[in-house]
C-alpha cells in the first residue's frame, strides 16, 4: 500500500541532489518563471537554466505592478534596485528604446540572457551563483575567446590556463546592437522609473 504519491509534473519542475552544476564560467540561460516573494514587496525570485542546470536567482523592484513606488525605500535604494533591473533586461537583449516607457517582469520569461556562473567548487561554498549579466555581443567576445571568469583560474590546481566555456565578466555593460525586440506591451502607470 503506497504512503505518498507525487505528481509528474511536480517531479518533472526539480532536480536531483548533487546533479551536476555546472563548471565556472559563461552561458547563455533561459529565464523561466518569476515569482513574487510572499513576504518581501520588493523580492522577485527568477529561474535560470543553462547547461542542463536550473537554478533561482533574485531580483528587486522598488515599484509595484502598477508602477508605484513601494513606501518605505530612500532614493538611493530605489535607483540601485532599477539600476539591478535594468541590467537584467539589457543582459536579456533589450535595448534604452525598448525600455523608453517602462519595463514589466512579463517580458523576461522565455528569453535567453548571458551569464556569469561561478561554480561552488570555485567559490569554495555549498552552491554555485550568478556572479553578473552580460550582453549578448560581451558573450559572444568571451566565448571567441575562449575566456573563463578569473575565479576558475585562481581556483585551478595547475593554475596554467584561463580558457573554457564560453563569455566575459562584467554584466553591467550598456546594450550594444541587439536584434530588434517583439511587440511590447506596455508596464503598467507607463510612468518615470525614478520620482
Amino acid at each position: 500500500m503506497a504512503t505518498f504519491m507525487i505528481p509528474g509534473d511536480i517531479l518533472a519542475s526539480v532536480g536531483t541532489y548533487g546533479a551536476g552544476a555546472p563548471e565556472t564560467g559563461y552561458y547563455a540561460a533561459t529565464i523561466g518563471k518569476i515569482e513574487a516573494h510572499p513576504t518581501r514587496p520588493t523580492s522577485r525570485k527568477m529561474a535560470l537554466t543553462f547547461d542542463g542546470f536550473t537554478t533561482n536567482e533574485w531580483m528587486n523592484s522598488p515599484y509595484d505592478k502598477d508602477g508605484n513606488v513601494l513606501p518605505g525605500l530612500g532614493e538611493d535604494q530605489i535607483k540601485g534596485q532599477v539600476k539591478g533591473i535594468k541590467t537584467i533586461f539589457v543582459a536579456a537583449g533589450f535595448t534604452n528604446e525598448d525600455m523608453v516607457n517602462g519595463v514589466t517582469d512579463d517580458w523576461l520569461p522565455g528569453r535567453t540572457i548571458y551569464v556569469e556562473w561561478h561554480s561552488a567548487k570555485d567559490l569554495g561554498a555549498r552552491y554555485g551563483k550568478v556572479e553578473g549579466y552580460l550582453t549578448e555581443a560581451r558573450f559572444n567576445e568571451a566565448k571567441a575567446a575562449n575566456k573563463v571568469p578569473g575565479i576558475a583560474a585562481a581556483s585551478s590546481a595547475s593554475g596554467s590556463s584561463t580558457t573554457a566555456p564560453s563569455a566575459p565578466s562584467n554584466g553591467a555593460a550598456l546594450p550594444q546592437t541587439v536584434a530588434p525586440s517583439p511587440s511590447l506591451p506596455p508596464p503598467p502607470g507607463a510612468q518615470s522609473l525614478v520620482r
